[in-house]
């Protein structure tokens, strides 16, 4: 999957977060770590969410992270899997940021 394909696919995800059932705990209890080996992908808190990705590189990742900028994040130990983790306030500023982008474009860097 291409860097250009991953931004429409976590965003995808995020709205597939919406509609799963909160977990009982709080998002600052866990660890992006706790994730790594199960088959879910989506993991929503009142106060945050957790994804697990698989992901084609070490470099494709990293490329990610510069756009989504999680809270946490953790790589398994072959590099293709990630588990990313929000808290509600990076959460928010993500999707805002995500909104800017979708209107007015990249912003320009000094």
């Amino acid at each position: 999957m291409t860097n250009t394909e991953l931004g429409p696919h976590v965003k995808v995800l995020i709205f597939q977060a919406l509609r799963e059932p909160k977990q009982p705990a709080s998002v600052h209890d866990v660890k992006p770590a706790d994730f790594l080996q199960s088959g879910q992908f989506i993991w929503k808190y009142r106060d945050g969410v957790v994804f697990r990705l698989e992901i084609d590189s070490e470099e494709q990742g990293n490329a990610l992270l510069q756009v989504v900028k999680p809270t946490d994040y953790e790589w398994s130990a072959d590099k293709r899997i990630m588990v990313l983790l929000w808290d509600q306030a990076d959460l928010s500023a993500f999707i805002m940021e995500a909104t800017m982008r979708g209107r007015y474009g990249k912003p320009e860097r000094n």
